[in-house]
């Protein structure tokens, strides 16, 4: 199956500290990598995964934190969903940009 896994903008997956949903991501796209899945995971520059790693963003935006503005609404979700193959199987987004990228 080929996944595509969304994370948020602020911190690299996995986290160098603080960073819970960022550990869910790592582990979720590398166990599902591991399990023969084609994994492309969405997450900012500096992340290391076994999964296909594309960053949406050139950089880091400012003001690293988890709330969700209504800018992070429309440029996190739908810029690496524009790079996303029509032939992805599933699309996971965990946490707080979940809710913020549905209708």
């Amino acid at each position: 199956m080929r996944i595509a896994v969304i994370a948020p903008p602020w911190y690299p997956v996995p986290p160098n500290g603080y960073g819970g949903i960022e550990w869910v991501v790592a582990l979720l796209a590398d166990g599902l990598t591991e399990r023969g899945h084609e994994v492309t995971l969405f997450a900012p520059p500096g992340s290391e995964t076994d999964a296909e790693l594309v960053p949406p963003l050139a950089e880091v935006p400012p003001g690293r934190n988890s709330s969700v503005t209504p800018g992070t609404r429309q440029l996190t979700p739908c810029r690496p969903m524009s790079r996303i193959p029509n032939s992805i199987s599933c699309t996971t987004t965990p946490g707080r940009l979940g809710p913020a990228s549905g209708p």
